[in-house]
């Protein structure tokens, strides 16, 4: 099987690649040592990686073998299975991770996901944030839903949104307000408000401000 170029100006194919690999059209793509590659349009693409696939954007990157860069500008895939959607400035660092869109997003842990938003960061196995900005979960099964500069450091904790809201408890949840904390006892709660502290095993606070369950089995209404 043949390595083909159908159209375009400026695409290159590598002599290193064998077969079968094929750049549609578009302007300065360029496929490098990787057979089975594909390339279907847009500007300065580059797919280094067997069976690796960008369909089109500008400056989009895929660096592993399995590897998907739908479109957006300076998407980056460096991990085998890893999958961009689109938006932009998007990295994908970890094997079988997921980015679906949005800007300056980061997955480096195994198939953890960002679906969207702004600068979030799913860095632990299984991790995963769904929108909002600023977000990091930085822990195995840890997932934030969205809002604003939250993070879940513990594994199977949650965020559902707010601001500069924290989990640091096992299972522990923050469902949204703002500077709310899930801490140390595992499973403890917060529901909403601001400024609540959940810090015992089974602790809950369900909302209002300034409130702090310390105790196991703890209840704050």
């Amino acid at each position: 099987k043949k390595k083909k170029i159908l159209a375009g100006d400026s695409n290159t194919i590598s002599a290193t690649t064998k077969e079968s690999s094929v750049i549609v059209g578009g302007n300065d793509n360029t496929i490098t040592n990787s057979d089975t590659a594909f390339i279907g349009a847009g500007t300065a693409n580059t797919a280094l990686g067997e069976g690796s696939v960008i369909v089109g954007g500008q400056d989009n990157s895929v660096s592993d073998d399995f590897t998907f860069i739908g479109g957006g500008v300076g998407n980056t895939v460096d991990s085998q299975g890893g999958v961009v959607v689109g938006g932009n400035n998007n990295e994908v660092l970890s094997d079988y991770s997921f980015i679906g869109s949005g800007t300056s997003n980061e997955t480096s842990g195994a198939q953890s996901v960002a679906v969207g938003g702004n600068a979030n960061q799913a860095t632990a196995q299984y991790s995963a944030i769904l929108g909002g900005a600023l977000n990091v979960a930085s822990a195995n099964y840890a997932i934030i839903a969205g809002g604003e500069n939250n993070e879940v450091s513990s594994q199977y904790g949650f965020i559902g949104s707010g601001t500069q809201n924290e989990v640091t408890s096992t299972y522990g949840v923050v469902s949204g307000g703002s500077n709310n904390s899930a801490l140390t006892g595992a499973q403890a709660t917060v529901g909403g408000g601001s400024s609540n502290i959940a810090s015992g095993v089974n602790s809950t606070v369900a909302g209002g401000t300034q409130n702090t369950s310390s105790g196991q089995n703890g209840f704050i209404g």
